[in-house]
């Protein structure tokens, strides 16, 4: 998992709550699915999880199309 320098930070970056609410699902949901690489995820140099806005919703559609949003496919990198 890389680090976010905070330069970085803002643009196009989601953070758990912002998937979460997106989803539909629960923040705990989305950890799980930053710990399983389910849904790729970098960390700020602070500890906070970060995940690419766009990867987000390519996985949350490509879940969607299959049925349902509980479990994104994984990402490819």
């Amino acid at each position: 998992m890389d680090r976010l320098d905070h330069g970085e930070a803002g643009v196009g970056w989601m953070t758990v709550q912002d998937v979460a609410r997106l989803a539909g699902v629960n923040t705990r949901t989305v950890q799980r699915w930053a710990d399983d690489e389910t849904l790729p995820s970098i960390r700020t140099l602070g500890g906070h999880r970060r995940f690419d806005e766009d990867a987000v919703k390519v996985a949350l559609a490509e879940a969607d199309r299959y049925g349902g949003i509980a479990t994104p496919l994984r990402v490819a990198e």
